[in-house]
Parts: C-alpha cells; sequence; structure tokens
C-alpha cells in the first residue's frame, strides 16, 4: 500500500476507515487480533485467514465490510454509525452471496451433505444512540407472522458491539488497532462538539493520533488517505441526517397527505363540474324537443 497525497476530500473512497484499517491485506495481524478480541481466542498465524470481503461482485451486487474464513467459521464484521432493525436481514443476505459465490459450482442437488462454514455476524457499532455494551439483534423480529412454536424458530442473529469510547473496555484492551480507531473517532467528534469546523476537527484529531503513534505510525504514514476518508464520512453522515431524519421524513409524509387531500378536492370539483355540464347539456336537449 503506498501513500495517497493531496487527495480530494470529496472524492469517494471505496472503504472508509474501519475497512482500510481490518482489511488491509499489509497488516492482517489487526484483523486476527479483531478476531480474537471478538471471540476471547488466541490465534497467532495469520496465514490462517482467508478473507471473502464481497465488493461489489457483478452477478451479487453486494457488498460487505469484511467477511474472512478462519477454523470453519465465516466472520462478517460490519461498522455502523446508525443503528438499524435491518441489519440482521442485512447480514443474511451477505452470508448467502457468501455462500452462492463458494458453493454455485459444487453439487449442490447431490446425496451428500455440504459442510458450510458457521457464521459469526458481528456489527461494530460507533454512532451516537446509546445502546448499551452489546445488544443481539434477531432475524425473527422481522417476520411478518410470528412463529408461535419455538422449536420451529430459524433464527439469525446480529452481534451490536458498541464501540464508542468507554464501551466495551475489556474488547478495546485486548485489541489496540480497534482502540486506536475508536480513539481517533471520539476524538473528531469531541472536536467538531466544542466548534471546530470539520477540516480543523479532523487536523487536530489527526495530529493526536500521530503525536500517540496510533497504529503504529500508520496516521502518520497514511494521512492524507485518512483525512480525505474522514471528511467524505462525516459530510455523509450529515447528508443522512438531512435526509433520513424521522422529523424530515414526517413532514414529508404529511405533505403528501396533504397534497393528496387537495387533489382528490379538485377531481371532486372537476367531477361536480362535469355532471353539472351533462345536466345542463341533458336539459337543453329536452328544450329542443
Amino acid at each position: 500500500m503506498t501513500s495517497t497525497q493531496n487527495v480530494n476530500p470529496s472524492e469517494k473512497y471505496k472503504d472508509r476507515l474501519f475497512r482500510a484499517i481490518f482489511d488491509d491485506p499489509e497488516h492482517r495481524e489487526w484483523l486476527l487480533s479483531l478476531y480474537n478480541a471478538v471471540n476471547n481466542s488466541h490465534y497467532t498465524n495469520v496465514e490462517d485467514l482467508e478473507v471473502t470481503t464481497l465488493d461489489d461482485v457483478i452477478y451479487t451486487k453486494m457488498k460487505n465490510d469484511i467477511s474472512f474464513l478462519l477454523n470453519s467459521q465465516m466472520s462478517l464484521y460490519e461498522h455502523q454509525s446508525s443503528y438499524s432493525p435491518n441489519l440482521p436481514l442485512r447480514g443474511f443476505l451477505y452470508y448467502a452471496d457468501l455462500l452462492r459465490l463458494k458453493y454455485h459450482d459444487k453439487k449442490l442437488y447431490s446425496t451428500s451433505r455440504l459442510n458450510i462454514a458457521t457464521p459469526n455476524y458481528v456489527v461494530f457499532y460507533n454512532g451516537p444512540q446509546d445502546i448499551g455494551e452489546k445488544q443481539i439483534l434477531k432475524l425473527s423480529d422481522s417476520f411478518e407472522i410470528p412463529v408461535k412454536n419455538e422449536d420451529e424458530i430459524y433464527e439469525w442473529t446480529c452481534t451490536m458491539l458498541n464501540i464508542n469510547k468507554g464501551k466495551n473496555e475489556k474488547l478495546m484492551e485486548s485489541c489496540k488497532a480497534l482502540k486506536d480507531y475508536s480513539e481517533y473517532v471520539s476524538m473528531v467528534r469531541g472536536n467538531l462538539l466544542s466548534g471546530e469546523d470539520l477540516n480543523t476537527a479532523v487536523e487536530n484529531a489527526l495530529d493526536e493520533a500521530v503525536s500517540r503513534n496510533f497504529l503504529n505510525g500508520y496516521f502518520e504514514k497514511y494521512r492524507a488517505r485518512i483525512k480525505s476518508m474522514s471528511l467524505t464520512e462525516y459530510d455523509e453522515e450529515e447528508a443522512k441526517k438531512v435526509y433520513h431524519d424521522e422529523g424530515y421524513m414526517e413532514g414529508m409524509a404529511a405533505q403528501k397527505a396533504e397534497d393528496e387531500k387537495i387533489i382528490q378536492e379538485k377531481d371532486a370539483e372537476i367531477a361536480r363540474i362535469l355532471e353539472e355540464n351533462a345536466r345542463m347539456k341533458a336539459l337543453l336537449e329536452t328544450k329542443k324537443d
């Protein structure tokens, strides 16, 4: 990986910072460390990781943050700065597409059972909404008709871990890369809350990250690239707030209802006029006779 200089802040990077860090082929030890921290394991050989991340595959049209195979387990890691009850469904679709890629040329209709990797879908959350330390989201919560018999429930879960500063400290201490990432995000947000503009907030956070040697020099080496990703990321967050704010959507719904009411009233008025014209025409025809 090479450093990127003088990058236009509006350039759309395929990888945001979380993915750039933990999907970096030159630093697989960070991803392995994250896996160990999540699973309380002690793997040391990065060669055991088989990265399977979806990246806009032509026939799947899907992309996830990071996925990999280790010890017959398919781990799907995603970063989110906003809460969504649809995360289990999204993870389920990612997993289905990963299986499709891996087994599409296998004998799916054979009489021999195909062994597939056990899924583990984890979302690392650092948004403003307080979700506590951890939440387990279930796909069955989205079923239109709840399954009454618990023995018949098909389940897919999403483990949401809060990685905001001060949350899941044991997890953070077990994975320095995750802690450094969380600290940096916290510094940017803190600078913004203190009144700094976005560019200054990011620059000052980067100064601090470099001085504290975050990720063993990674923040210094790729400063320009990290800055550009940060600026783009926060611009997108603001856009989401504008266009997906619940109050805004409720206002749009109310306006739509009002518009439909006006249209209905106009339609009724036109129908009344047409009916009156038809009545007058019939009356004139009667007088001619």
